[in-house]
């Protein structure tokens, strides 16, 4: 691995290999915070909440 940054140190550091390096670190990073997604669907005169976790009753002012 150490030999091969050598021998190409400077297609690596130049503007393509950064853009290169810089585009799989964006990729990884954004595959490892995929969140799920939620969808909504109401009819008319309905009270529609959506949360991503729990809520109470008690915690919708009416």
């Amino acid at each position: 691995m150490t030999e091969y940054l050598v021998e190409n140190k400077e297609w690596i550091f130049s503007g393509a290999g950064i853009a290169i390096v810089s585009a799989g670190v964006y990729l990884l990073r954004k595959i490892g915070r995929q969140t799920p997604s939620m969808k909504q669907e109401s009819g008319d005169g309905s009270l529609n909440i959506q949360v991503g976790g729990s809520i109470n009753d008690s915690e919708i002012k009416k």
